[in-house]
């Protein structure tokens, strides 16, 4: 009879279907897939899967602080721009001729929000919408007025190193605020120039009489 011999060479081709399956599922297990990366539709590679990756731009907001200045712009000719944003558009200007108490209300990398400006002995009209000026134009003064030598801390606390002094009534300029402290620098007797943190409370946004 053939039967046997049928069923026989039935069940080796079983076999060998069986043996090829695997083969293919074990490379298609062991074989690794490249991935598309796809940012702003630059495709970097691609094969099979698809990973987006998505980058996400933070805008840093403006920090609240509380700081009264005074003019105090290197540039004695012309005008101080009042900006509409920090590297904005200019909105308004503050001639030289006359004396300014500027009230600050939030910092942006070097930049201070005007919450207000007063004119000593004179009325300015500035813009109603929301204005920016650098720190570089502004100034206050130390108030050591008994001659009482101010420290500068190398961080916002008195408890930190101290990294300088300040010996007499001086202009300072201020870069940044942190809490009750402002980070301050002027340029010494010697050409020096010498920076720190210090407390508010010994800093007048005042130019023309003292802050007592």
């Amino acid at each position: 009879m053939k039967t046997p011999a049928i069923l026989s060479i039935i069940f080796c081709l079983i076999l060998f279907l069986s043996c090829k399956n695997n083969t293919v599922s074990k490379k298609n297990e062991n074989t690794p897939q490249e991935i598309k990366i796809k940012t702003n539709d630059t495709i970097l590679s691609e094969k099979d899967t698809i990973l987006t990756i998505s980058v996400e731009e933070t805008e840093q907001e403006p920090e609240p602080i509380d700081l009264r200045v005074y003019l105090s712009d290197p540039d004695v000719e012309g005008v101080t721009n009042l900006m509409s944003e920090p590297n904005g558009e200019i909105l308004g200007e503050l001639e030289h001729d006359y004396e300014y108490i500027i009230y600050l209300d939030a910092q942006l990398d070097g930049w201070f929000r005007v919450a207000s400006v007063e004119g000593i002995g004179i009325e300015i009209d500035v813009p109603k919408s929301e204005l920016w000026i650098h720190y570089s134009v502004v100034g206050v003064s130390s108030r050591n007025y008994g001659n009482q030598t101010l420290n500068l801390y190398s961080l916002p606390n008195s408890e930190s190193e101290i990294c300088g002094k300040i010996i007499y009534e001086t202009s300072l300029k201020v870069t940044k605020v942190h809490g009750d402290f402002a980070y301050v620098f002027f340029i010494d007797e010697n050409n020096k120039k010498i920076s720190g943190w210090i407390e508010t409370t010994w800093l007048c946004g005042n130019p023309v009489t003292n802050c007592c």
